[in-house]
């Protein structure tokens, strides 16, 4: 996706169809902080998604932005599954 490859900051953009909502679109971004973020929204490829949802009639979106700190693996190094996270 054009957003991954040509914007500074991105670390992952998936924009696809709800496979359980029929009516709903999925949409996670993954920055590498604020202003990564914020710059997105000045670039032409945000301008065009924002063309492309218009043109398809999109009538609510709801959006949140989280702040992640710390991330671990959820299985463990020979891939069983982890029971404790966080623990050290």
């Amino acid at each position: 996706m054009a957003t991954r490859k040509e914007e500074k900051g991105c670390r992952d953009y998936c924009f696809a169809p709800d496979p359980s909502v029929p009516t709903r679109i999925q949409v996670y971004e993954l920055w590498e902080d604020s202003d990564s973020l914020a710059a997105h929204f000045d670039h032409p490829n945000y301008a065009r998604m924002v063309e492309v949802l218009g043109s398809a009639n999109v009538k609510e979106s709801i959006n949140q932005a989280y702040l992640v700190e710390r991330g671990e693996p959820v299985y463990g190094p020979n891939a069983e599954r982890k029971t404790v996270f966080f623990a050290d």
